[in-house]
């Protein structure tokens, strides 16, 4: 598991309050980093990044400067997403 950190805020700087596995780092296992967009009726979407391992930060994966990307929809406005461990995703992104 990663380390886990308490923020008192959403955009306030985390701090570290567990690290039970230091080899978490090594593992090539991705973090989330969250996205927003606008949809077609102006209304905020949000969403979780993962960038695949071969493509660190985002950073261009093709010749033409796109990431691959693999979209989970989760099933409209009853359920969501949170930031949670999915070995689904990291396998995914591993690949």
């Amino acid at each position: 598991m990663p380390a886990i950190e308490y923020a008192a805020a959403p955009n306030a700087t985390g701090r570290v309050l567990s690290d039970a596995n230091p080899a978490w780092a090594q593992t090539g296992w991705r973090a989330a980093e969250e996205v927003s967009w606008t949809g077609p009726d102006n209304m905020t979407i949000g969403g979780l990044y993962f960038a695949p391992a071969q493509c660190p930060g985002a950073a261009a994966a093709t010749s033409d400067g796109k990431s691959p990307m693999i979209l989970v929809v989760h099933g409209g406005p009853t359920g969501s997403f949170v930031q949670t461990f999915s070995p689904f995703i990291q396998w995914l992104t591993s690949q």
